[in-house]
């Protein structure tokens, strides 16, 4: 109704007087307050504002003017914009107009008020709405991250703001009231009378619900908001919205006297800014894309040009301290849509731009530094709103530079992130451009748009003009946090490609991008994985090692080389938590130029890392990072800026676990660099006296008695390691005495003196059994003759006999109640031992005495009673036992039988316990103390018993003791018993065992049981479970219970151990080893014993036969890789090739050893004929499983299960008798017409081929096969290559029937429709032919005309010839024997490597030599006159390039016999191809299909049945398996039966592509690049390969290089691809059409 507002306006003034006005004022205002719907209301404030107005103006003074609008519309306005106030928006927004527009006519006309009482409308209104938004700020916290109170106070104060100080009172009073109003509700609420009273003036002041988190604190009261707003506060948007309105009513009225207006819009705008940083997101909105524009405007346009850029650079201030909040902060994200909605206004670019051609730049963000920072913070963001405005505000940036060159000063203060040079402004231009390209393509998901482009990366690098390294950085960045994992390997790839030294200087000189993003974002274990392999096989590991390796020495300058590294080891320690980025980046560490720059705390981290790495705690992880720490610590240790301790302490971490010798790489290393380069720093004679000083500081210090060993053990053995290469002869071989006497002279004095504490001495003889471990180890090899701590030292026998005291004093002492710590008395007893071995000693008491004073003062130790319940005496039960034990084996390990043996003794020991006192709970956790009670108890009966037993050697039935009893007491015991305890315990079972007793099934069984339990409670512990089962298969595998027939039987105990190992080593390595070689030694003694547990263990050998599961976990695939990594090259040469070279399993030993026991059966012995037959039975039926023979592919464990078996079945050939011959090879028949596999049917063939050599009587089932025309093709072609080779080897009784009769056999084979048949009836009857000749029985065949005609057909025939040429490159079909290649070399080895196999599957004669020397007559280890052959075996799954004939091109090229093509070929052999659907046989067109880089069903379905259809000539996929998917047949509608598929793995692409390439075909490939052809413009060549891309990624860069024509096809539409299916079909429909049109024209074409 704006409309009625001027008229009625005009038509009031014009016929009512001011008394009326005032009249229907009042009334239209008391009408207002009681009107009850929104429609009357709002039609009220249409009529009443015209009034007032028209009212206002025939008032004569502005005070009468300002008493009326405080009567009127004071009233009005606040209960309008009151938070609770239900009023339409139509009435919110005529209140708001009228309250801004009378507001300002208050201003202008008013004026400034010097206190409250002369304060106009205008003021009041202002000072209550900008006091609402300061409360809103004091009493909101979602601003208290920024604090706006204080920006407002500091700047209103700086700018001397006029009624600021009033409007902070008012909030100030505000705030109180509302809080006692508050405070007096709640206590009315509680039913509290104590009322506060207190009121204020001020109780109508408004604020307005901002959130729901508000909290304000009164005392222990809390006040939110919204308890503000109840209080009748107004609302925040209404408030907004009026200033809004006031400010853009100022604009419009710039010709009035506006300065009281300025004053307030200027804190209005302070305020405003200070209001940026709020989480509503409706108020930022009004903010900041209305309120501060405005205010802005305003500013621009009332005053100079330095007024509003200082506005600008507040606004600046308070965008750039919303940034500087933490980045979990949401409200930190809105700072690059802030900068890009001020843009214009901070550039100049209004409408004066137009007028003039040159913006009025009020804050050039250009040259500011922290504008760039926050760019780049938002162009790496993962928010893609982010990056969308920072691209938008680095290219209006650019494009200010270009369209207003002017802008730029003479002298510009360009920041280090950006500088423009308009001489240079097209190159800039272009190279920003290029820097723009690249920063799309980081973000692309399809990698073959990615990887063309990324050479523009290195070129961006060295580019002129050049960018500052942190824009290259950002590329580099974004691409690694992409959406696509294959575009993040593109680029990981392409950087880690780099060989120019300038980019690697770069990159390497970057060392915050380098640690903070390369290699953060390498830090991921998945990136090193490959399928099948594992991770330290690792493609992408061995380019991050060599890029490492060309990185550092392309590092220019000297001191960033060295930052680097230092910086490097300090990350690799303590950031990297990958092993294997840890690894490979200290493999190609170990590769660079020596850089002396790791000082003191270098070496920490060094250690840090060998030390305490958690990643690193495996035996083998620790060697090899140990290896490579030595490797980076002589290359890179700077020697001038260590102490000598440092090199000490890091030496002795290198050394740690290495059992190393003289002669060892490690060792060597060290001592060169040692006496190489650090010697430069510090002289030999320097270190020595430092390493002198050291020792003599260990031995002199004043160290209590509550030192833990293990802080002696460590500062012992690093002062030990070191010494060690100090002490050295001239040869560097063995010990030089005089400088060992040197060293430790101190040392030998001190412990000879028998004054020093007990504290003193124990620390001394920590050290002396440091120096005796380590040396000894050290030097065992390179002294010539081993060494101990006697022949190291040169003390008189004196010395020894004293330490002998003052150990005995220590451990057999009765008066001592100290409990001795576990490793102490480990190192004490094993320097008395040590001492006690010489015999060259002059003891003051023969060993044989002190032994037996030992056993008797421990003895009578052990008998003492504990009637005070001392816990220390419990405890020192333990240490006498231990002690006891040590006793009992030096008396073995020296002979002596000065011992007792008798039963008292074990008795006693045996029935011992372990008291449980109140303190000794305390002390010690009760578990703990009784598990090592255990352990050491039985520990030290398994010695006496083993002591015993050695003195009744030969008369072990006649023992002083009753094994039976301590067993009895040692299963009681057991069934309690855990962790070590039950180790200690199952292995003194074992030995018990071994004695000659009655065994009762029940007790063994027993037995079993309780080992059985606690080894499942442990099954998952690597330290506990691999001792608790070695305990286990030592105590029940043993010869004595093997030989027990009623043990033995199906549900007897040791049967159960033995199914449970087995049962267990399919997960766990090394465990069925260990069974198997106690096994091994027993069975092939063959005594009669053997033989008979033997024929109770037929199935299980069988398992052994063919054990060995796939360890393909990523542990055993690390551990595989650590092992060969750390394994010398002499070590690898020998098992290449082979299972051995998987040097952390030894599966295939277990294999080699029960082959060896079969090979070793003898034919005459009727014990071994039984045993041989029923492992052939047992074997066969175990392969007798539907399952096997579905879809079971090469180097699954199915299949190599079926390999191992008939390997086996083989070698027991020979016990097959004449009575079973006809039986063996019905029954080898049959697994022969149902195995698919192709290198599990040639052992089947073998073995039919032998077992006619040697029973030739069986040769009419031959016959008989041969005769059945409606055989299986594929069992078919097996019959007919058992006939290749048996005519060489038949015996001259029964060879000429036999020539008779084949040649008569085989020449209906010569014509079927089946082309592969027909084939290898040509291959057997050419090789029979050829030895019917030699052998001189063609007499009579000569003549014979169908004879003739045949020779002469094969002769001649071109497919057949060059068919025949093709096979003789094949070792199997030109060169195999079944006789002379019967050795273990070829079987094992050799014939797998034919087959190609998997390596880890071959079996090396080595093997078998290791296992048992003594030659084999019945099966070789090799054959000598065959090697060469071997040597030269190729593998012949395919036979790429054959040309077929017409009729049979269809078949061959997905098949040619099962010998040369996948197994899964062979399926297709079976169709009948007599059938109507292939009656017309066609040529078919010379295109290749290559669809390898292709992996879903879908579209390989597809994309054969296209083939299909199309008439192509092959179709090459990835896998065969893929025709098995019940998804692709559905897809494929059965095309795949009629379409000749081969395999071609990606990895073989290329190689592929090269061999069809010398053949002569065009290579094409769909792809888009810059020199593609549309399809619709290419003229196909007749023979052409066709490769399709991957799904995403398209075709890759390696073999992009090879096509000879890329071909696009035409996109009109958005969509940026095809389907890779839907791509292949239009190019193979356009390519027939074209090879159509070719025919066609030379069918039409007239002849010449």
């Amino acid at each position: 109704m704006e409309f009625a507002t001027a008229p009625l306006q005009s038509l009031i003034v014009d016929h009512t007087d001011s008394s009326q006005l005032k009249t229907y004022v009042d009334q239209l205002a008391q009408q207002f307050d009681f009107a009850t719907d929104e429609k009357t209301r709002y039609g009220t404030l249409q009529v009443l504002f015209p009034m007032l107005k028209a009212y206002l103006n025939q008032l004569p003074t502005p005070q009468e003017k300002d008493e009326c609008l405080s009567t009127i519309l004071r009233p009005i306005v606040l209960s309008t914009l009151a938070h609770n106030a239900l009023i339409s928006t139509e009435s919110l927004a005529a209140v708001i107009k009228a309250a801004s527009q009378f507001a300002l006519t208050s201003l202008v006309t008013g004026t400034t008020p010097t206190n409250d009482s002369d304060m106009c409308v205008g003021h009041g209104l202002l000072r209550t709405l900008l006091g609402q938004l300061i409360l809103v700020m004091d009493i909101e916290p979602d601003f208290v991250d920024l604090s706006p109170l204080t920006f407002v106070d500091n700047l209103a104060n700086e700018m001397d703001i006029p009624f600021y100080a009033d409007i902070k009172a008012d909030v100030t009073k505000l705030k109180q009231t509302c809080q006692r109003r508050y405070k007096s509700r709640i206590s009315m609420l509680q039913d509290d009378d104590n009322d506060d009273d207190g009121s204020s003036d001020d109780g109508e002041s408004i604020a307005t619900d901002f959130s729901f988190n508000t909290m304000s604190t009164i005392g222990a009261t809390k006040m939110t908001l919204s308890d503000f707003s109840q209080l009748g506060l107004l609302d925040l948007d209404a408030c907004l919205d009026t200033l809004i309105q006031f400010i853009q009513d100022a604009l419009d009225s710039q010709d009035q006297e506006l300065d009281q207006a300025d004053a307030w819009i200027e804190l209005i705008m302070i305020v405003a800014i200070a209001m940026l940083p709020c989480t509503n997101m409706a108020v930022r909105a009004k903010l900041m894309n209305v309120l501060l524009p405005l205010v802005l405007e305003w500013q621009r346009r009332r005053h100079d040009d330095t007024t509003y850029a200082n506005a600008c650079q507040l606004l600046w201030k308070r965008v750039l301290q919303i940034f500087g909040l933490p980045a979990t902060n949401l409200l930190r994200m809105e700072t690059y849509g802030l900068i890009a909605k001020f843009f214009d206004l901070f550039f100049g670019l209004d409408e004066s731009v137009l007028a003039t051609g040159q913006p009025h730049i009020a804050l050039d963000l250009r040259f500011n530094t922290d504008f760039f920072i926050i760019l780049q913070s938002g162009l790496r963001s993962d928010d893609s709103l982010a990056r969308k405005y920072t691209t938008f505000l680095l290219k209006r940036v650019l494009d200010f530079c270009q369209t207003y060159p002017s802008s730029i000063p003479e002298q510009p203060a360009w920041t280090v992130y950006f500088e423009w040079d308009n001489a240079m402004a097209d190159d800039y231009d272009r190279v920003w451009d290029e820097w723009f390209l690249l920063y799309d393509v980081m973000h692309e998901t399809e990698v073959h748009l990615v990887t063309p482009v990324l050479p523009r990366l290195e070129h961006l690098m060295s580019a002129q003009p050049s960018l500052h390294s942190s824009w290259w950085n950002l590329l580099i960045y974004r691409g690694f946090h992409g959406d696509c994992n294959s575009s993040q390997k593109a680029i990981w790839e392409y950087i880690f490609t780099r060989k120019q030294p300038d980019t690697l200087n770069r990159i390497g000189s970057q060392l915050d991008f380098f640690f903070n993003t390369l290699w953060k974002c390498l830090d991921s274990t998945a990136l090193f994985a490959v399928s099948g392999l594992g991770l330290m096989v690792s493609a992408f590991g061995e380019h991050v090692k060599t890029f490492i390796a060309r990185l550092v020495p392309s590092i220019k300058e000297s001191n960033v080389r060295k930052n680097f590294l230092q910086q490097m080891i300090h990350h690799l320690a303590h950031v990297v938590t990958s092993h294997i980025l840890i690894m490979y980046t200290l493999e190609g560490l170990a590769e660079c130029d020596d850089c002396a720059c790791w000082g003191t705390e270098e070496l920490k981290s060094l250690r840090h890392l060998l030390d305490r790495h958690h990643r690193f705690e495996t035996p083998s992880r620790k060697r090899f990072i140990r290896k490579l720490g030595l490797a980076n610590f002589v290359r890179f240790t700077d020697p001038a800026a260590l102490s000598f301790s440092d090199i000490a302490k890091t030496v002795s971490s290198l050394v740690s676990d290495l059992g190393m010798t003289v002669d060892d790489p490690a060792f060597k290393g060290i001592h060169t660099w040692l006496n190489t380069k650090a010697s430069h720093a510090m002289p030999i004679a320097d270190m020595e006296n430092n390493l002198l000083e050291r020792m003599n500081a260990y031995v002199n210090g004043d160290m209590g008695s509550d030192i833990p060993f293990t802080v002696l053990d460590n500062q012992a053995l690093v002062l030990t390691r070191s010494a060690l290469f100090f002490i050295l002869d001239e040869n560097t071989k063995a010990v030089d005495k005089n400088k060992l006497n040197r060293l430790l002279s101190t040392f030998s004095l001190k412990i000879q003196n028998d004054k020093i504490p007990l504290a003193t001495f124990n620390r001394l003889l920590v050290l002396l059994s440091a120096f005796s471990n380590e040396a000894c180890q050290c030097y065992k090899q390179g002294g010539g003759s081993a060494l101990d701590i006697t022949t190291l030292l040169s003390w008189p026998p004196a010395t020894y006999q004293y330490l002998l005291k003052r150990i005995e004093s220590e451990i057999l002492s009765s008066e001592d109640d100290t409990a001795t710590d576990d490793k102490l008395l480990q190192c004490l007893l094993s320097l008395m031992a040590g001492i006690l071995k010489r015999n060259a000693l002059a003891l003051d008491s023969s060993r044989d005495e002190l032994l037996k004073t030992y056993h008797e003062r421990l003895s009578v130790l052990l008998a003492l009673s504990n009637k005070e319940k001392n816990p220390n005496k419990e405890l020192a039960k333990v240490t006498h036992l231990r002690t006891l034990a040590y006793v009992y084996k030096l008396a073995m390990e020296l002979n002596v039988d000065c011992l007792p043996l008798v039963s008292p003794s074990l008795d006693f020991v045996a029935n011992l316990p372990l008291k449980r006192v109140p303190d000794l709970v305390r002390l010690r956790i009760w578990g703990d103390s009784m598990s090592n009670f255990m352990r050491y108890k039985w520990e030290c009966l398994e010695a006496m018993v083993r002591y015993t037993i050695q003195g009744y050697k030969d008369k072990e039935d006649k023992l002083p003791f009753d094994p039976s009893a301590v067993f009895s007491e040692a299963l009681d015991q057991l069934e309690s018993a855990s962790d070590i305890g039950a180790e200690a315990i199952i292995n003194c079972m074992g030995v018990l065992l071994s004695l000659p007793w009655e065994k009762d099934v029940e007790v063994i069984n027993m037995a079993v049981t309780y080992a059985s339990t606690v080894l499942n409670e442990y099954l998952q512990s690597s330290k506990v479970f691999p001792v608790l089962i070695r305990g286990i298969i030592n105590m029940i595998i043993q010869p004595r219970l093997l030989c027990d027939p009623e043990l033995n039987r199906k549900d007897g105990p040791v049967k159960k151990v033995i199914d449970t190992i087995l049962d267990i080593g399919d997960w766990r390595p090394f465990i069925v080893h260990d069974m198997t070689v106690v096994l091994h030694e027993f069975w092939s003694s063959h005594s009669p014993q053997a033989n008979a547990s033997m024929l109770l263990y037929t199935k299980e050998i069988a398992r052994l036969l063919t054990f060995g599961p796939l360890r393909d976990r990523e542990d055993q695939k690390l551990d595989a890789a650590m092992y060969r990594k750390l394994a010398s090259p002499e070590t690898l040469a020998k098992t290449d090739g082979s299972a051995a070279m998987l040097l952390n399993q030894n599966d295939y030993v277990v294999r080699v050893m029960m082959n060896d026991l079969i090979l070793r059966l003898d034919i005459d012995n009727e014990q071994h004929r039984e045993i041989a037959i029923k492992i052939m039975n047992d074997l066969m039926e175990m392969n007798d499983k539907p399952e096997y023979y579905e879809t079971v592919y090469i180097n699954t464990a199915v299949y190599r299960f079926k390999v191992r078996s008939w390997m086996s079945i083989l070698l027991l050939l020979r016990f097959v008798n004449s009575d079973q011959a006809a039986d063996y090879i019905n029954r080898i028949l049959v697994f022969t017409h149902k195995e698919t596999n192709i290198s599990v049917r040639v052992y089947m063939e073998w073995i039919i081929m032998r077992l006619f050599l040697i029973f030739p009587e069986q040769l009419p089932i031959l016959y008989r096969e041969l005769e059945k025309a409606d055989n299986k093709p594929s069992l078919a072609v097996s019959i007919l290559t058992v006939c290749i080779s048996l005519g060489a080897h038949l015996d001259q009784a029964v060879a000429g029937e036999y020539f008779d009769k084949i040649f008569v056999l085989l020449a209906p084979w010569l014509i079927p429709n089946h082309y592969t048949v027909r084939l290898y009836a040509f291959t057997a009857w050419e090789k029979n032919w050829q030895m019917c000749q030699e052998r001189g029985y063609s007499h009579g065949l000569d003549s014979n005309p169908i004879v003739q005609g045949i020779n002469r057909f094969a002769q001649v025939h071109p497919d057949y010839v060059k068919m025949k040429d093709r096979m003789q490159e094949q070792y199997y079909l030109a060169h195999f024997d079944p006789v002379k290649d019967f050795n273990l070399e070829f079987i094992f080895r050799e014939f797998l490597h034919v087959f190609s196999i998997a390596h880890n599957e071959r079996i090396g004669s080595r093997a078998f030599l290791r296992v048992n020397k003594e030659p084999i007559a019945q099966c070789p280890f090799s054959n000598p006159d065959r090697q060469s052959l071997y040597s030269s075996a190729d593998p012949v799954e395919q036979l790429p390039g054959m040309q077929p004939s017409e009729e049979g091109k269809d078949i061959l090229d997905e098949s040619y016999q099962k010998k040369i093509t996948p197994w899964e070929v062979m399926l297709e052999t079976d169709i009948d191809l007599t059938k109507a659907l292939v009656t017309e046989k066609k040529r078919r067109n010379e295109i290749i299909v290559v669809a390898s880089l292709v992996d879903r069903i879908p579209n390989l379905a597809g994309l054969c049945r296209t083939c299909e259809i199309f008439n192509a000539s092959e179709l090459v996929v990835h896998s065969l398996k893929v025709k098995d998917d019940p998804y692709f047949a559905s897809i494929s509608v059965s095309s795949e039966k009629w379409m000749p598929m081969s395999e071609v793995r990606t990895d073989d692409l290329e190689g592929f592509l090269l061999e069809k390439k010398q053949e002569g075909y065009v290579l094409c490939g769909m792809e888009q690049t810059t020199n593609s052809v549309k399809l619709g413009e290419y003229e196909f060549p007749d023979k052409c390969v066709l490769l399709l891309g991957k799904e995403k990624e398209g075709v890759p860069a390696h073999l992009l290089r090879l096509l000879d024509q890329c071909i696009e096809i035409p996109q009109y539409g958005i969509t940026r691809s095809l389907n890779v299916h839907v791509t292949g079909s239009i190019c193979l429909y356009e390519y027939t059409k074209q090879i159509q049109w070719r025919q066609q024209q030379l069918t039409l074409a007239p002849p010449s």
